[in-house]
């Protein structure tokens, strides 16, 4: 076989020349060539699951003003990667693109089938505006169903009702629905989250005696403190950021009072369970009179979001607990969008579970999370049976826990 160049004798079958490198069979193209401005495929090689890369086409940065490229994912099949760019189409891109979600909020309430709702659910809707602070200056483009369903999670951790929740996830689904029909974003993200009832909350994961025993190890951490102080007080995120240093904590009786969701939560004492009062008394002990006790790091109140994605989960992650749920990559995708196993929620539920296999009294457990008694929440929601008054009655709690991590 002679090279199609140089006429040089080649071995038969050789793919390139040996003597000038010249390509003797022409490989096919698999798929033509895109048109210019309407983004990249690109071919990762055989072998892998998501073979095919999508990138859009530069697209204008007005904060920088530079063109840059948005990277969409991978995906098994050239038509599925294809389907992503569909809506970054040059002659499809407007000034939408680049809409903040405060844009879009301000376009969906002025129209006209907005303004026909009744004022009561306008003002709903309003309030739960409010709770998407973190969202509102981001860009609507790259939100997705992770940063929703972490608003509806605040929510719910801060002792809101189900009702109010559904309330903000019924506004996030028109927000969204706005985006996907102007080409905003592919799909309504928003219709995928999941708000937990209390028949959902049965199925919640409690800490294991092991990841508790971690947590002791490391109870020098601020983290791991806070964490053991809502693993034996039972309290919620939101009513232990509102805990100040005299007003509500009687370290000498060993309780404080505290909870606002109910009223039976209002009035509730809440034990101090003695294999935490090192910890407690340490963090009332840094505290200057009038203060809240825990506190952000820079000192002003504890906002349960800010602790909860900054410190809660990258602490989980740290001790191999679970990976962190808010890690992105270098484009901005979560590399983990999976719902996490463990929240801070989980705190209160192992409270209630530890304090049921050390046989405290279910009335008391129940005065003490702030339930009414007889509540079947209790039963139901808040005690997980594994395989495997007030003060005094938590004892049998902290003689358990002094057996176990003491």
């Amino acid at each position: 076989m002679l090279c199609k160049k140089c006429r040089q004798e080649c071995p038969p079958g050789a793919s390139y020349c040996p003597w000038c490198g010249k390509p003797q069979f022409v490989v096919p193209r698999k798929h033509r060539k895109r048109a210019r401005n309407t983004g990249t495929i690109s071919d990762l090689g055989p072998g892998r699951r998501n073979r095919y890369m999508a990138q859009s086409p530069p697209i204008p940065n007005p904060e920088t003003g530079e063109r840059e490229r948005l990277f969409l994912g991978t995906y098994p099949t050239y038509q599925e990667a294809a389907a992503q760019l569909e809506p970054y189409k040059l002659e499809r891109l407007t000034e939408r693109y680049n809409y903040t979600l405060q844009k879009v909020y301000e376009i969906v309430t002025a129209a006209r089938p907005y303004q026909k709702l009744s004022k009561s659910q306008r003002d709903g809707y309003a309030a739960a505006w409010k709770w998407m602070k973190d969202l509102h200056g981001q860009k609507a483009r790259a939100l997705r169903t992770a940063d929703y369903q972490d608003v509806l999670d605040d929510i719910i951790d801060a002792g809101r009702s189900v009702s109010f929740a559904s309330k903000a996830r019924g506004l996030m689904v028109k927000l969204c629905a706005y985006m996907n029909a102007n080409d905003i974003i592919p799909k309504n993200y928003a219709e995928l989250t999941v708000i937990e009832s209390d028949e959902e909350a049965k199925d919640r994961e409690i800490f294991t005696d092991e990841q508790i025993g971690l947590f002791f190890a490391h109870k020098a951490d601020r983290e791991a403190k806070f964490i053991l102080c809502l693993i034996f007080m039972g309290l919620r995120p939101n009513e232990l950021a509102k805990i100040k240093r005299d007003q509500q904590v009687h370290l000498s009786e060993g309780y404080l009072t505290n909870g606002s969701k109910t009223k039976a939560g209002r009035e509730r004492k809440m034990p101090i369970v003695q294999i935490i009062m090192p910890i407690f008394k340490e963090i009332w002990l840094a505290t200057q009179p009038g203060d809240y006790l825990f506190r952000s790091p820079d000192g002003r109140q504890l906002d349960t979001h800010n602790w909860r994605t900054r410190e809660f989960y990258p602490y989980l992650a740290a001790l191999g607990i679970q990976p962190d749920p808010n890690e992105r990559d270098a484009a901005g995708e979560r590399l983990h969008p999976d719902k996490p196993k463990y929240t801070p929620y989980t705190c209160r539920h192992t409270f209630a579970s530890l304090s049921d296999r050390s046989h405290v009294k279910k009335e008391v457990l129940q005065l003490a999370i702030g339930h009414k008694l007889g509540s079947g929440i209790t039963d139901d929601v808040y005690i997980h049976k594994q395989t495997g008054e007030i003060v005094d009655e938590f004892g049998k709690l902290n003689a358990y826990a002094q057996e176990k991590w003491g």
